[in-house]
């Protein structure tokens, strides 16, 4: 992690890699582009070949051509084929692309040279194989801008990430193993030993696969599904032996039967905090029947995550840019960093429930 934070400082210091990269500089770097290559055309010896009126025409003819050429490689080919390992789709339309506008330039530069004295005509003219020449340059050159940007995003993304992986570790440490919590499950354990031993037992067992996967399992970046679900049935079922009338319910929608309990993997404690805010709420209610549900499911390669809980009808909602404690602004944050606009999360409140949706891409 220091190296990888050491690494994206020193990127950040290189004037170079910033005015390539940075979107301040985007109108400059490509201003600088746009005029140099005009002036590196405008001095072809191709330009020979044409009498002075045609010159002009010709220049932003080919200037234009190239100059489409490089865009539509960096900002629509790249992106679309060569970044999603599309790589023979990808090299297919770039090179059906880059032959059929050399055919067309090739033809419109000849009707030009026609119409000019055969004695002026030179063998120096820009013919396909320039071209070609010209369209290998500028495709590796804007390939090569484009995937080295993606690498500089993409470090500082993870260096960031790891930052709040980091945070987020010592929260959860300071937070969600705090003493008051053990404080009362060992006293409910104590009071439970005599009166009913083998629910005792069952509280022991539960509260160390919850202590198992605080302490043990939030070490690796991804845990399986299944994991992280008996995590938080773990948490729960231990809050309500605190609080009997809670009622608790956990929806897999046969996902164990389809098989993706022990294959899909999940960024550790992705839920934890959604359920947490569940716990605190739902002990606020009024009501005579606090509940706190849980749902997962799975379809077409997405995981929809849907927690509902009770709460008291004199909190309106939830504002994550406020409720720090909760760790909702946090959560959201570490969900930008891993799914980007991939992801979607809805937090609602009506009159005595609270509603949070997360969908993921797997």
């Amino acid at each position: 992690m220091q190296i990888m934070q050491h690494g994206v400082h020193n990127i950040n210091h290189l004037k170079p890699i910033l005015f390539l990269t940075q979107k301040k500089y985007r109108v400059l770097r490509h201003g600088v582009f746009l005029i140099s290559f005009f002036i590196f055309l405008s001095q072809g010896r191709f330009l020979q070949d044409y009498i002075d009126k045609d010159k002009i025409s010709m220049l932003l003819i080919v200037y234009a051509f190239f100059v489409s050429m490089f865009y539509v490689n960096m900002y629509v080919l790249v992106p679309k084929f060569l970044m999603k390992g599309q790589y023979p789709l990808y090299i297919s339309v770039l090179c059906l692309l880059d032959t059929a506008g050399l055919y067309l330039l090739s033809i419109v530069m000849n009707k030009y040279v026609i119409s000019v004295d055969v004695a002026l005509i030179t063998e120096q003219r820009l013919d396909l194989s320039d071209g070609v020449f010209l369209s290998i340059i500028l495709i590796l050159t804007s390939t090569t801008m484009k995937l080295f940007q993606r690498w500089v995003i993409d470090v500082e993304r993870i260096a960031e990430l790891n930052q709040l992986s980091l945070n987020l570790e010592l929260n959860a440490l300071k937070n969600q193993i705090n003493p008051h919590f053990l404080f009362n499950m060992l006293n409910n354990v104590k009071s439970l030993v005599h009166k009913d031993p083998q629910l005792a037992s069952a509280v022991i067992v539960k509260l160390s696969g919850f202590l198992r996967h605080q302490i043990y399992g939030t070490n690796d970046k991804k845990v399986l599904l299944s994991s992280e679900i008996e995590f938080l049935s773990n948490f729960l079922n231990l809050e309500k032996i605190r609080r009997d009338n809670l009622l608790i319910e956990i929806e897999t929608d046969r996902l164990h039967e389809k098989g993706y309990l022990d294959t899909v993997f999940l960024p550790a404690n992705l839920f934890t905090t959604f359920v947490e805010n569940a716990v605190k709420h739902s002990a606020d209610y009024d009501g005579e029947k606090p509940f706190i549900s849980l749902s997962f499911s799975i379809n077409n390669s997405r995981l929809l995550f849907v927690c509902r809980n009770s709460k008291s009808s004199k909190i309106v909602q939830i504002n994550p840019a406020k409720d720090s404690g909760l760790g909702l602004a946090n959560i959201q944050r570490r969900l930008d960093l891993l799914y980007q606009d991939q992801y979607n999360l809805n937090i609602s409140s009506v009159s005595e429930e609270f509603t949070v949706t997360l969908n993921i891409p797997l």
